[in-house]
């Protein structure tokens, strides 16, 4: 059992192309280059991301306070435009 060819069959069959592409993506770092392609992808995942997302932070973060806050308080901060005066 195990491990060894029975005959004239191997035990695996060995796919070149499944070959080629592991080893081309365990050994990344050889073979890696930036193109216009790979600039856009860093750009978006570095930069623009987190940039959006610390946007939304910034806008939304005084907009509630939980501090002190007890069960059915309010913790929605009015704003000035936010009150319907009538």
């Amino acid at each position: 059992m195990g491990g060894h060819g029975h005959g004239k069959y191997p035990p695996l069959l060995i796919d070149p192309a499944i070959e080629k592409w592991s080893h081309m993506r365990d050994n990344t770092e050889h073979f890696f280059r930036f193109t216009p392609r790979t600039v856009r992808y860093s750009l978006l995942f570095a930069v623009a991301i987190p940039l959006t997302i610390g946007y939304i932070y910034a806008k939304d973060a005084d907009r509630y306070s939980f501090l002190g806050a007890r069960q059915g308080d309010q913790v929605r901060r009015e704003k000035p435009w936010d009150r319907h005066i009538i």
